[in-house]
């Protein structure tokens, strides 16, 4: 469907428990329930339009099993991604051992420490555990104890899963990575696919000089981490899978009986034709659900790739759903494609690597959480993270065990490799610097930041919500163990819910359109319109406020004068009456100067009027097509003269790519700039960037911009608006016929004039008024602002004019 459609997490949990979360009030509930009414109408139609209009099912996302299938999917992704962040920790404890202590640890780990006095064999080794730990220090003793039955109990865990074949358990397990292959596969699922499958990534006889000789990977920060990590992601995995066979898989002789409509063919059990009907009743009849063959394929040792689904019939809609949220591997995954990839990518490079995005991010977040009613306890939480207090990182810490995630999870995926140590060159360290590459000191500082401005306040909101919880049952909210289960997870939910939950089920016609690069950023602004609406609506006294500090400040749409402030701003610039839902001006005014600050971009939800408003213009791909195809910037622009050498317009649209789509403060828009501005400086050449106005921007001009900031010129604009009125004024008064041989000239004052005669006089007298009431206003706001216009309309007689009945003077036709 178009709307995420979430019930309040806390809701859920009080109806649950009954007495628990008493300060849900009564309008919270009536606006849950109206926001449900609302949603209940629009499935209705939504089915009605599915079934009655070709392909509108696909555009609205009909779906029959949308809610089970969402709620099974947004606890995997959670868990994943809380698996991954206990793994970026084990990664970090480890890192804090010294290098020679991670080395002995992974040999340990590996069955080669303890060999002294045996033969030796290739391959598994035959050294009791108990003397590989007398032959490790003594301070690693006791860590390798743990590690080794963690690595150990992962692979029980996995055979009880079915997801390994109890024959393959190895002695002494620790996976092996090889560093020339990993490096070839970063980036590349195809590649990384084959080296998982070939002899340098399986188990191999191989001595422990032969695994140094194809430099294996032994810093066992790095090995324990990975072998940890893909343990739980596949015993995740097949607990899942096991979860979907059970609810909605149907084996080969069920799927034949439902063709057939005979319940009890092909020697189904007794009792199996009551379980189909049941299914019947579920998953509806194979009249109006497709199924789909799950592959049976093996992965070796007699473990089936799709675990519980292997062989069996899934309704078609579910087979899309495991397939892209990636269950059935990167490798079938939708998005998967190098395309997607790239989009993702400059996504990344316009929003995550430019601070100026990352302000605008964290104020629109301060005004959502001004609306919850949740602004001190992220301020307090903001002043914890900046100042790394320990609390923060503690909350931090348990958060991410519970699946947080935030908007960069959802452009850059929630699970990635965890790499090992890379020794990079001088260059390399400084192009990977500029370009904000993660690994980079500027690209983690930017993916830090970018992370914090969601986790910050989903952290707070989660804490506040803990707090009330243990109020309720009267312990310390420091008692992370008192909670139970479920209170924890709606605690969570509740807080991505209220701060955009990208983990939710997201409309598949716009994700098309988002991950496309079409309408690149839809993805937040669908999720957030409704939440802003509902906060608005369950808190209107601080929805009052907002405006009342938003009125004081000059910056509201809705209290003021809006006709007058638009007239000092050009056309796209200019504030409707619903520039957003909040009312908030586009650009509004600093002031009485000419500058103006793009204060629309300070609110979270859909826009409708500036630079990023809500409209198909075609995203990065029309962009990127100005650019390539036509020579013209990314707004139609054009770059080039006529003139231009073939060569001179490849440097041109080369340079306006990486001018638009690279990090703009390193590379890209800002940084080119102000390059061209030193240049311009040291040189003299006339190559400096300009304003609206014509004028150099200077440094500081340019570093305003990128905040939002913006000089126009009042008195241009003043006169742009005051000489359009003249003009279609013009056209209300009749022409004189020229005394000329210009036959053209007096054919069309004729019909001019022949045009004017035939109009509804009445009507005719009611526009010159309006004009005459804008013209007047217009130059009485101009005048207010210090512009004085020397422009006035045409003059009345007293007598005479056009058919005698005109009270207006003539003029000549054009003029």
């Amino acid at each position: 469907m178009l709307m995420d459609k979430v019930k309040c997490p806390l809701r859920e949990l009080k109806e649950k428990q009954g007495g628990l979360l008493k300060y849900l009030n009564k309008l919270d509930n009536f606006v849950d329930d109206a926001f449900e009414k609302v949603e209940g109408g629009y499935d209705k139609f939504a089915n009605w339009a599915d079934e009655n209009i070709p392909y509108a099912g696909k555009v609205l996302d009909v779906r029959k099993f949308g809610k089970e299938v969402d709620e099974l999917l947004q606890t995997y992704t959670r868990t994943r991604a809380a698996i991954y962040a206990q793994a970026k920790q084990f990664k970090e404890h480890f890192g804090n051992l010294s290098v020679s202590d991670r080395k002995i640890l992974f040999r340990a780990l590996d069955g080669e420490l303890g060999k002294d006095g045996l033969e030796e064999l290739a391959g598994e080794s035959v050294v009791a555990t108990e003397k590989i730990v007398e032959s490790l220090p003594e301070h690693l003793r006791g860590l390798y104890t743990k590690v080794r039955q963690a690595i150990d109990n992962g692979a029980n865990a996995l055979v009880e899963a079915g997801a390994l074949d109890k024959d393959n358990v190895i002695t002494h397990y620790i996976k092996h990575y090889y560093k020339k292959h990993l490096e070839e596969a970063q980036g590349n699922a195809k590649i990384a696919k084959a080296l998982s499958q070939s002899k340098f990534f399986k188990r191999k006889d191989l001595t422990w000089e032969q695994k140094q000789l194809l430099e294996i990977e032994d810093d066992a920060a790095f090995a324990i981490t990975n072998t940890i990590l893909e343990q739980k992601l596949q015993l995740q995995k097949a607990n899942l899978l096991k979860e979907f066979a059970d609810k909605f898989a149907i084996d080969e002789s069920e799927f034949i009986a439902l063709k057939t409509g005979e319940p009890r063919a092909r020697g189904l059990q007794r009792g199996a034709g009551d379980e189909i009907t049941a299914r019947k009743d579920g998953l509806g009849s194979s009249a109006d659900v497709e199924y789909v063959r799950v592959s049976d394929e093996s992965v070796g040792g007699g473990v089936k790739k799709y675990g519980a689904l292997a062989g069996k019939y899934v309704p078609k809609e579910i087979h899309t759903a495991l397939k892209e949220a990636e269950v059935f591997g990167r490798e079938m995954a939708r998005y998967n494609h190098f395309y997607y990839k790239i989009i993702d990518h400059i996504k990344v490079n316009v929003t995550v690597k430019n601070p100026f995005t990352h302000a605008y991010n964290f104020v629109s977040n301060m005004s959502l959480a001004f609306l919850h009613g949740d602004f001190l306890e992220s301020m307090k939480m903001f002043g914890k993270a900046m100042s790394r207090d320990g609390e923060f990182k503690k909350w931090e810490k348990f958060a991410d065990s519970l699946g947080l995630d935030s908007h960069l999870n959802d452009l850059e995926g929630v699970i990635k490799p965890l790499k090992g140590d890379v020794q990079k060159g001088k260059l390399r360290k400084i192009g990977e610097f500029l370009y904000m590459t993660e690994g980079s000191k500027s690209g983690d500082f930017a993916r830090r930041l970018y992370a914090l401005e969601d986790k910050i306040f989903k952290i707070a909101r989660f804490k506040k919500n803990l707090e009330a919880i243990a109020k309720d049952r009267g312990f310390n909210v420091n008692d992370f163990k008192k909670f139970s289960p479920d209170e924890l997870a709606a605690a969570m939910k509740d807080a991505q819910y209220h701060y955009v939950d990208y983990s939710t089920h997201f409309n598949g016609t716009l994700k098309l359109a988002d991950k496309s690069g079409v309408m690149p950023f839809i993805h937040y602004s669908v999720k957030a319109t409704p939440m802003v609406l509902k906060a608005a609506m369950k808190k209107p006294h601080r929805f009052l406020m907002m405006q009342a500090v938003m009125a004081g400040l000059g910056a509201s749409a809705w209290l003021g004068d809006n006709e007058k402030e638009n007239l000092a701003k050009p056309k796209w610039a200019e504030s409707g009456v619903l520039p957003n839902i909040f009312g908030l001006k586009s650009w509004t005014r600093v002031g009485s100067t000419g500058w103006y600050f793009n204060s629309g971009r300070l609110m979270p939800g859909f826009r409708f009027d500036g630079f990023d408003k809500l409209e198909f213009t075609g995203g990065f791909v029309m962009g990127a097509g100005n650019i390539i195809l036509a020579g013209n910037s990314t707004l139609g622009y054009s770059l080039e003269g006529e003139d231009d050498t073939m060569l001179e317009r490849i440097f041109s649209r080369s340079g306006e790519l990486v001018k638009s789509y690279f990090p703009p403060i390193t590379l890209g828009r800002y940084a080119r700039q102000l390059g061209e501005q030193a240049i311009a400086d040291i040189t003299g050449l006339d190559i400096a960037p300009k304003d609206y106005n014509k004028e150099d921007l200077g440094y500081g001009g340019i570093l305003l911009r990128g905040v939002g900031v913006r000089r126009f010129d009042p008195e241009k604009e003043y006169k742009k608006e005051v000489n359009k009125v003249k003009r279609e004024y013009a056209k209300l008064v009749p022409a004189r016929v020229p005394d000329s041989k210009d036959k053209d000239k007096m054919r069309k004052a004729k019909a001019h004039n022949e045009k004017l005669a035939k109009m509804d006089k009445s009507k005719l007298e009611e526009k010159k008024r309006e004009l005459e009431r804008k013209f007047k206003l217009y130059k009485d706001v101009a005048k207010k602002d210090g512009v004085k216009l020397d422009i006035e309309l045409l003059r009345r007689e007293k007598a005479g004019g056009f058919g005698g009945a005109d009270p207006f003077k003539s003029l000549k036709f054009g003029s």
